[in-house]
């Protein structure tokens, strides 16, 4: 894969941004990565 076509959730921690709020945030990525087919940029 390309770099472009990675999504990436970074900064995952007590001074950024919480587990809880991340994982929510993968979850939301995930259902769209899998319903458009598409990732990272194309995203």
């Amino acid at each position: 894969m390309l770099e472009s076509e990675y999504t990436v959730v970074s900064n995952i921690n007590r001074h950024g941004i919480a587990p809880v709020e991340a994982a929510a945030h993968i979850v939301d990525l995930i259902e769209r990565i899998l319903k458009t087919g598409k990732s990272g940029v194309e995203l």
